[in-house]
């Protein structure tokens, strides 16, 4: 932004995990972002939430951390791992991301597998990193900055999300004074894929009414200014008047 000497960003859209580097952005630098839009995010502390769409299991995300922990400590294991997984990766497709499409009327499961898959189908190098951002993301949470962040907000998620699950969306929305919420009912962690019209429509209108407030806004400025230099004007010209 400094190097297109940009003094604001319009709007922020962050999905998944960059949710939380945009809530991390503007408790940082709150002037620096005018408005954002948080697609199927967290506010932090993910692996305490991964996997558990309705409520928060207790222990589950210290399990997740040993696992990690575990599986990047004895890189022995993980070639292993990676074949049984990507041996059930059709199995998973058909059993899981197709019936999930057909309930939400959208054919999306080979983008799914594939969103799955790129996390075991490359070096180990990148599956490791894959793996260590996930203990970076749990450590941070900016839930106890939400209520001071006051941009204009608009959070979208769905109810069947099981990565980042919904309630971290309404969590949001209670704190941050100046938030609307769009849930999905049967949305999953591809609410925009599987509502685009909707989920797409709702983001522009977003955009665009503040766009519309923004020009109203300079447009009273412009219109005071004016009011203000006539009576400037008026004033100076009845002051000659009576001298």
């Amino acid at each position: 932004m400094e190097h297109l000497g940009w003094e604001k960003c319009e709007a922020y859209l962050g999905y998944s995990t960059g949710v939380q580097v945009g809530l991390e952005l503007v408790t940082m630098y709150p002037d620096l972002v005018e408005r954002l839009v948080l697609l199927n995010g967290a506010h932090g502390q993910l692996l305490h939430s991964l996997l558990q769409p309705f409520f928060r299991v207790p222990l589950l995300g210290g399990i997740f951390h040993v696992l990690l922990i575990f599986i990047l400590r004895y890189e022995r294991f993980w070639e292993p791992l990676r074949r049984v997984v990507i041996s059930i990766s059709t199995m998973l497709r058909v059993c899981v991301f197709k019936p999930v499409g057909f309930i939400t009327a959208r054919h999306y499961e080979h983008y799914a597998t594939n969103y799955f898959l790129d996390f075991f189908n490359y070096s180990i190098e990148h599956s490791k990193n894959y793996m260590k951002y996930p203990h970076a993301l749990d450590c941070h949470s900016s839930f106890h900055l939400l209520h001071t962040i006051e941009q204009k907000t608009l959070i979208v998620t769905g109810m069947l999300d099981v990565l980042t699950p919904a309630y971290h969306s309404y969590e949001m929305h209670a704190l941050m004074p100046n938030s609307t919420l769009l849930c999905k009912t049967l949305g999953t962690h591809f609410v925009l894929l599987e509502y685009p019209e909707e989920v797409g429509g709702a983001i522009v209108k977003f955009i665009e009414e503040e766009n519309e407030d923004r020009i109203l806004q300079s447009s009273k400025s412009k219109s005071a200014k004016v009011n203000k230099t006539k009576s400037r004007s008026k004033s100076r010209s009845r002051s000659k008047s009576k001298s």
